[in-house]
């Protein structure tokens, strides 16, 4: 899991793991779940990302990051183009936990959002009703009431079917739109 630049990086520490332990990659429990993560690489490594791993990317409504590099021909480097499967936050503003399912690069996802409603402000979320900035405040250490067993930024219900939801675990597979 890793949000931004911590995206792309976890995503290549994902790549690495599955070529050290080859087995790893065919368990169809695991996945990778990223945040506002920009593109990392051209069309043949998104299908290379795509054969081996199972990506989940969350992107909220105005983010410009996933928008990063842009997906046309730059000059002497090629098309950027994004792996996986993107939930789409349309609406982080009323309710920051509905999502879309969309494909890689859907055009009716977060790509349809004109660059002049690009925000950085909504780069950090919420994600699921979690602000990134939040994740960076200290926790309640030296509290002896305080649940260091408990993640203090993502209250985990064990009710509900967070792999039916996103397509992994059993769940049924991600509707494309």
């Amino acid at each position: 899991m890793g949000h931004s630049l911590g995206g792309a990086l976890v995503t290549f520490l994902a790549l690495d793991l599955i070529s050290k332990v080859p087995e790893l990659a065919k368990n169809e429990k695991l996945f990778l779940a990223t945040f506002g993560q920009p593109r990392m690489g051209d069309e043949k490594f998104a299908k290379f990302v795509d054969d081996n791993l199972k990506v989940i990317r969350s992107v909220v409504r105005g983010d410009p990051i996933p928008r990063l590099p842009p997906p046309w021909p730059i000059p002497f480097i090629g098309s950027y183009k994004h792996f996986g499967e993107e939930l789409y936050i349309n609406n982080p503003d009323q309710d920051p936990s509905a999502f879309i399912e969309c494909n890689a690069e859907d055009p009716t996802c977060s790509e349809s959002i004109p660059f002049r409603q690009l925000d950085l402000k909504y780069h950090s979320g919420p994600y699921y009703g979690v602000n990134m900035r939040d994740a960076t405040k200290e926790l309640n250490v030296g509290d002896e009431n305080y649940d260091y067993s408990a993640d203090p930024y993502f209250n985990y219900d064990p009710n509900y079917n967070y792999g039916g939801a996103m397509g992994v675990n059993g769940g049924p597979r991600a509707i494309y739109i």
